[in-house]
């Protein structure tokens, strides 16, 4: 029997940024695997992490996510491989942006680009 996987759908780069934060806290000391790391975060079980990883499901619920970055001590943001806003400059700029139009967009990403750029 054929079965469907979504390891081509885009999801890669979430896996791979999962990786690369539980290497990381094995680098720490704080795990020693995925599974490690799922129980020690108090999932109750590591099935929908491996099912993720392993391409049988297409994404984590936010809960689940929620609860690894809080074992973590990190934003959620980053076990996404994306780079949370550190100051409340960074944060406004991003809600500003995530706010406007698609046509302010452009306008909005030079200006913070200029405003971001001198710090």
């Amino acid at each position: 029997m054929l079965r469907m996987t979504h390891d081509d759908d885009g999801m890669n780069r979430y896996r791979e940024a999962l990786v690369a934060a539980c290497a990381e806290l094995q680098a720490s000391g704080l795990v020693n695997s995925m599974y490690d790391w799922c129980k020690k975060a108090g999932l109750k079980s590591d099935a929908t992490v491996r099912n993720f990883m392993n391409g049988r499901s297409r994404s984590l619920s936010i809960e689940t996510y929620a609860t690894l970055a809080a074992f973590a001590k990190r934003p959620i943001a980053s076990l996404l491989g994306e780079v949370a806003p550190q100051t409340e400059r960074e944060r406004l700029i991003l809600r500003g942006f995530r706010a406007a139009p698609e046509s302010g967009k452009v306008a909005i990403e030079a200006q913070a680009q200029r405003e971001l750029g001198d710090q």
